[in-house]
């Protein structure tokens, strides 16, 4: 997904206060170079590249790029009552469904969401 706006989660990423596992990376002036290094460094460190004991495939992960910093979110699960976790979700931006969702949302709690499928931090 591609967005140009305000990530309204964005005080509390770049504070690197968030309660799970991710790696952050800060650019003045990032060159694609760069961002595909932060890729890799935060996919190895993680621990999110495939395996010959799962097929080669990559552990689920978020990643959010604006013009300024790079995130990576290793992901537990995708979603929980319905309500997916994806990258837009982890920029602080939701969709729900009906009426339902957003109100068990409001009492769960946008970051309670995100950290529970999210991983830990150690």
């Amino acid at each position: 997904q591609l967005v140009q706006s305000e990530v309204p989660l964005e005080a509390l990423i770049l504070s690197e206060r968030l309660p799970f596992e991710h790696r952050l990376y800060r650019y003045h002036r990032p060159s694609s170079e760069k961002l595909y290094i932060s890729y890799l460094a935060a996919m190895r460190e993680m621990k999110l590249f495939g395996s010959e004991e799962n097929n080669n495939k990559c552990k689920p992960y978020n990643i959010l790029l604006t013009r300024h910093w790079i995130l990576v979110i290793p992901r537990s699960r995708n979603c929980i009552e319905d309500i997916f976790a994806n990258g837009m979700n982890y920029s602080g931006r939701f969709l729900v469904k009906n009426a339902e969702q957003l109100e068990w949302l409001k009492t769960h709690g946008l970051l309670n969401l995100l950290q529970a499928c999210a991983i830990a931090k150690d």
